[in-house]
């Protein structure tokens, strides 16, 4: 015998016994890959659409670290984003992207994007110098961070950051053991003094975690 009709495999009953036949919503765009990024990390853009019109909640990861979940605002752009705490603890290599929308009745649909992380180095410094009413003459600076064997760090720092052209001195062991540090130079051509940081992490042949998470100190 032939069978009267096909139904749908989304099919639910509601409390008045009558039958829905439910559609998973609609992530817009295809699966793919974004390419490979280094220190700017990959985003996605994306709709999400349902038929029947009811609450859908989406969440974005990137690999298995989950990085929000919402109710999506339906026919809406959107953007997934990674920020830069997660990113910089993402491994260098191939990684995926995921967006899985889910609505009232459970059914899903899921996008992914594929996107290749390759960072060789990082580096930070002061938009503007610190002022000081005097010319500083000390300073204790500490920076943290993963610096793996086969990475190499550098910190500086200088008294004259006002200067079109400061004079960068290196302070590396210091900072790494908070050890005090006296200024060598005595001169400026800034009508003022002030104190700028720079650091810089080369990844090198070292493997594994490799980022600069935090870089300050106090100067006199």
């Amino acid at each position: 015998m032939r069978p009267a009709f096909l139904a749908s495999s989304e099919l639910y009953v509601n409390d008045d016994s009558s039958v829905i036949d439910n559609t998973p919503p609609v992530i817009s765009g295809s699966n793919g890959a974004l390419g490979s990024f280094g220190e700017s990390s990959p985003s996605y853009r994306y709709t999400v659409t349902d038929a029947q019109g009811g609450t859908v909640s989406v969440t974005e990861k990137v690999d298995s670290t989950v990085l929000r979940t919402y109710n999506v605002t339906l026919g809406s752009q959107n953007t997934l984003t990674v920020s830069a705490d997660v990113w910089r603890k993402i491994l260098n290599g191939s990684h995926t992207l995921t967006i899985t929308a889910k609505d009232s009745q459970g059914a899903t649909a899921t996008r992914t994007q594929t996107f290749t992380k390759n960072v060789t180095s990082c580096s930070f410094v002061t938009a503007e110098a610190f002022p000081a009413d005097a010319m500083p003459d000390r300073c204790i600076v500490n920076v943290q961070g993963k610096f793996p064997e086969g990475s190499t760090l550098k910190v500086e720092i200088c008294n004259n950051g006002s200067d079109a052209s400061p004079t960068w001195e290196d302070i590396t062991q210091n900072a790494l053991n908070n050890q005090k540090y006296f200024f060598t130079n005595k001169t400026k051509t800034a009508s003022a003094w002030g104190v700028k940081l720079r650091a810089t992490l080369s990844r090198g042949t070292a493997s594994g975690e490799c980022y600069i998470s935090s870089l300050g100190g106090n100067f006199q």
